[in-house]
């Protein structure tokens, strides 16, 4: 009966256009929730709800970053089984998140920045890859994804999950000079970052190929999502609208843009390119 429940708000999530990683976190969550309830999940009492997160807390040891996104997996739940009248009202709702600092973001310094570069000048597809990621704020998986037809013939832009990431003259003059010594512009299907089999590159080996590069600079606590985080974040300090940015990179919620705004103004330039270079020479 549950796990019934549980299928129709992945289905009615998926039919609302949230992503496949936030339907993931929430069928987690609740998928633990359930491995103490049951089917009395849709029964239970805030105080029934609070003895199940502390049960939760301390058998799987959960920072309270993690308790209060399962808080808010279930006030989803609970709103979702209220909207299709499967109970009147919502358990969770008067459950208040516990409070806990919030990270500063991971934002690449200028030194750290040269040092990648000094360390990767040998290795030109990763150095492509590291530029393209620092100057276009694509995804992981969207960069593993690209092929030679989603780049613009003029190097103006990457086409990528149905938006157009324009590309500024550090990245354009990178991705021409690799294509050029691997010999693939002329094969659109061919991946832009591939295998040696001609297979697009695995996120894994993206990862672990960066990381070697970010240990050779030096550069500590340092991942790929970094890199994205500092390009939204210099796009605002360039003086780059809140909603072109939250388009540029996919954002699906204006929101999850605005919670780099602070960062920006740490970092304010002047430049005003569409894409201005991040670290300009």
């Amino acid at each position: 009966m549950i796990q019934d429940y549980l299928s129709k708000f992945t289905t009615y999530l998926k039919h609302n256009s949230r992503t496949e990683s936030t339907i993931h976190a929430y069928t987690n969550d609740l998928n633990q929730i359930i491995a103490i309830s049951g089917d009395s999940l849709p029964k239970v009492s805030t105080k029934d709800l609070l003895q199940l997160l502390t049960t939760l807390k301390y058998r799987y040891k959960l920072s309270p970053q993690s308790v209060s996104r399962k808080i808010n997996s279930l006030k989803k739940f609970f709103d979702y089984l209220v909207s299709v009248e499967v109970i009147k009202i919502n358990p969770a709702k008067a459950i208040s998140h516990p409070k806990y600092r919030v990270k500063t973001l991971r934002v690449l310094t200028k030194n750290e920045y040269n040092s990648i570069i000094l360390g990767s000048v040998e290795n030109i597809k990763l150095l492509t890859i590291f530029e393209c990621f620092l100057q276009t704020g694509l995804k992981i998986s969207e960069l593993s994804a690209l092929k030679i037809k989603d780049l613009d013939k003029n190097f103006k832009f990457i086409t990528v999950a149905s938006r157009q990431v324009p590309l500024n003259s550090k990245i354009h003059q990178l991705l021409d000079q690799y294509l050029k010594l691997a010999g693939k512009r002329s094969l659109p299907d061919y991946p832009i970052f591939s295998t040696n089999t001609g297979k697009s590159i695995e996120v894994r080996n993206i990862r672990s190929g960066l990381d070697r590069i970010f240990e050779k600079a030096k550069v500590k606590n340092l991942c790929v999502n970094d890199l994205r985080n500092t390009f939204i974040v210099f796009q605002l300090a360039s003086g780059m609208e809140l909603k072109t940015v939250s388009k540029l990179v996919g954002h699906k919620n204006i929101i999850t843009t605005k919670k780099y705004l602070t960062n920006s103004n740490r970092h304010q330039r002047t430049e005003k390119f569409l894409i201005p270079k991040i670290f300009p020479e």
